[in-house]
């Protein structure tokens, strides 16, 4: 899992546990289904985005992007 931001720093949480700040270069996940939720303190407004991938056997690499109203 790997999560980038352009401006403000976004808190990332996999399957409800903080795993670090973008940028994030690098984050092992097993394979199955998984939530990962962005937020965006520093934002003008709290934001938050939910998002919902499945990990295939094999899979090695996962990217997450997203870009907040600052």
């Amino acid at each position: 899992l790997a999560g980038t931001r352009q401006k403000e720093t976004v808190s990332i949480y996999l399957d409800g546990k903080l795993v670090g700040n973008t940028p994030k270069k690098k984050h092992e996940i097993t394979p199955g289904t998984h939530t990962v939720v962005l937020k965006c303190g520093p934002c003008s407004e709290p934001q938050e985005q939910t998002l919902t991938f499945t990990v295939s056997p094999g899979d090695t690499y996962v990217n997450v992007r997203n870009e907040f109203t600052p």
